[in-house]
């Protein structure tokens, strides 16, 4: 029995020695009297800590510190700006007391005696920080008049906007008042005064209102208005106020020159024929014409969403070629035989218009090759077993034509269609055989007819290259998706169509950054929403354009009578045509994207979880087809946005 007691009490000793050391350890941690010092030795002291003869539940409790609480104050130290830092301390507080609670609930000798007092200090520590970020993040608050210059009504009035500035790295504001001081030669005439939600550090709102000048004024055609701010800020009922002095310029509305509007003819018009109107897609094109001119026989086939500028790609494309004179083009669109597409009309109008470019040279007097084709009566008559065979032997005589005419011996015919998906929806409706793709690859290979094909196709492109019967020929064709403008070339065709008079631009402050949020630089949105906007500066005689215009016409485009129609968004449902082979049914389409406008509504993305339609599998399906085809984004953590935010607003309305 003495032996064992001696055992028994040198173990207890060792193990008694052990807690000490332990409890000193997480003791070290939370002398720290500086949160950053505290977290670098957070992690790894604690992994230290974790010991075999520690119950289970404490251990638990310890990868939670080390991990999870490590974890969100590391982001709070990283954060900047008084927003994120904010949200990571207000998450990271959460966390603590969560666990603090837990284990006063349930309450054990190591936890209650270490890991509360290391939480409880903590806490303490991240309180001080905070305060030093509050302390440092006073609002400054700027005023200022948006545009050089104010149009004078008729009656005296004047239309001004004045922007209040939170500056970066401040804490918000809210329940932002503004006034105007009236006196004898200025008095405010209208407008909405109080804006109650927060302004948050480098934002800004703008305030639209109308005031009423005298004569004096009006003759000066200058002004100084002292505009009053009240505030509060951010947990606090204290009202914090600011008074300044502003200029502002004047001219009348007989001053005003109409702004030409180059948007009008193009929206909503057909292809972009203009060069000043085309932008972006440059290199896309001359890439494309070197590729031609290098080979003998070169299959591109261009595709994406409707009204994305394919057409009008295709257009500068063929001009791009026929000024290199080294090519003959030829260009149509399936549109025009859609009702009676098949074999021996897809070949036929291939073969016609190369017939009737020839003539239309000719009677411009060039010299031209001698050719003609048969009628389509004949021509299905004498090749009804099969047209193909009748459309290499025309493409062989063509050749050898211009082979034999001066100019014409090392020109290389370029066959371009437009819509050439019409093809794919002809064959799944069984007007067209599918074998017309297996005979495309061997008569683009042929060696005595040798030509150049420029396709151009919606976004069904994709699942027409997936059919068994089209996996060859497409398997020789280059396939090049054109998306939204890049963001520089999507600000050049906001900004310099409109240039003042100066060559300056016209747009203020994020006028142009609010056009692009809300057309994902989608050059058809670009143009109509700019090509209303004109409209709205002419109306109003305004000069300049600010975030709060731009607003205003967006507005107009989401509700009331000049609302854009649902067939204004088509583009975004579905990859094709009405009538076009659909992958998917509309409506399951459009409830997945009312869902994903309506829960983004205040966070700007949408988690996956939050979409439902009833059939996982479908859904998953038709996330994946929208995001690879650019209305969708998929943002981290399996995040779902709308990318064209006008679209996501009226979805919201209608």
């Amino acid at each position: 029995l003495e032996e064992y007691t001696n055992y028994w009490n040198n173990a207890r000793e060792k193990r008694q020695r052990e807690y000490s050391k332990w409890f000193a350890s997480i003791k070290a941690i939370y002398n720290n009297e500086n949160l950053e010092t505290l977290v670098n030795q957070l992690s790894e002291s604690l992994l230290e800590a974790k010991k075999d003869w520690l119950p289970q539940l404490d251990i638990q409790r310890l990868n939670i510190i080390a991990t999870d609480i490590f974890d969100v104050l590391n982001q709070y130290l990283q954060k900047n700006g008084y927003r994120d830092k904010e949200r990571s301390y207000n998450f990271a507080k959460a966390q603590i007391n969560q666990l603090i609670t837990e284990i006063s609930e349930k309450p054990t000798k190591f936890s209650y005696e270490a890991f509360i007092p290391l939480l409880e200090k903590t806490e303490i520590l991240l309180d001080k920080s905070f305060r030093v970020v509050e302390e440092a993040s006073t609002p400054k608050v700027k005023l200022l008049i948006l545009g050089e210059a104010s149009v004078v009504g008729k009656d005296n009035t004047v239309p001004i906007q004045i922007a209040v500035e939170n500056s970066k790295d401040s804490s918000p504001i809210r329940d932002v008042e503004i006034s105007i001081n009236d006196s004898n030669n200025i008095k405010f005439f209208q407008g909405n005064t109080i804006h109650y939600d927060s302004i948050d550090g480098g934002d800004h709102f703008i305030f639209k209102l109308s005031i009423r000048i005298s004569d004096k004024i009006i003759e000066d055609k200058a002004a100084t208005i002292d505009v009053n701010c009240k505030y509060k800020t951010r947990n606090k009922d204290e009202i914090t106020s600011v008074t300044e002095q502003l200029s502002l310029r004047l001219y009348s509305e007989d001053e005003f020159e109409p702004i030409e509007n180059p948007y009008a003819p193009i929206a909503d018009g057909g292809p972009v024929i203009d060069k000043k109107m085309f932008y972006g897609r440059d290199e896309f094109i001359n890439n494309r014409i070197k590729a031609i001119l290098n080979a003998d026989s070169k299959q591109i086939i261009i595709y994406g969403q409707k009204r994305s500028g394919k057409s009008s790609v295709l257009y500068h494309l063929k001009k791009g070629l026929e000024e290199t004179n080294e090519t003959f083009c030829i260009s149509f669109s399936l549109g025009l035989i859609v009702q009676d597409l098949n074999e021996f009309t897809f070949y036929h109008k291939i073969l016609s218009s190369i017939e009737r470019e020839l003539k239309l040279r000719k009677a411009r007097k060039e010299i031209v090759p001698e050719f003609s084709c048969l009628s389509l009566s004949e021509f299905k008559q004498k090749y009804s077993s099969n047209p193909a065979i009748g459309f290499v032997e025309a493409i062989e005589d063509f050749k050898i034509a211009c082979s034999q005419t001066k100019g014409w011996e090392d020109k290389k015919f370029v066959i371009m269609i437009d819509e050439f998906t019409y093809l794919y929806t002809a064959i799944k409706q069984g007007t067209t055989s599918p074998t017309i793709m297996k005979q495309w690859k061997a008569i683009t290979q042929n060696e005595n007819a040798k030509f150049s094909v420029v396709l151009v196709g919606q976004d069904v492109v994709a699942s027409f290259k997936n059919e068994d019967y089209a996996k060859n020929a497409f398997g020789i064709i280059e396939d090049i998706r054109l998306t939204y403008l890049a963001k520089e070339d999507a600000k050049r065709l906001i900004e310099e169509p409109i240039y003042d008079k100066n060559g300056n631009s016209r747009y203020i402050g994020n006028a142009v950054d609010t056009i692009i949020d809300y057309t994902s630089r989608n050059p058809y949105y670009i143009q109509i929403f700019c090509s209303r906007l004109v409209d709205y500066l002419n109306s109003n005689k305004f000069e300049k354009i600010t975030e709060a215009d731009v607003k205003e016409v967006a507005e107009s485009f989401i509700e009331g009578n000049q609302a854009l129609a649902p067939e204004k968004f088509d583009n975004l449902i579905r990859a094709g045509e009405e009538h076009d082979f659909k992958e998917f049914d509309d409506e399951p389409v459009i409830r997945i994207l009312r869902q994903i406008a309506t829960a983004s509504k205040n966070i700007g993305v949408c988690a996956r979880d939050n979409i439902s339609i009833g059939d996982k599998e479908l859904e998953d399906k038709i996330l994946k087809h929208l995001v690879e085809r650019e209305v969708l984004e998929l943002k981290q953590g399996n995040n779902y946005k709308i990318q064209v935010k006008l679209f996501q607003e009226w979805l919201l309305k209608h």
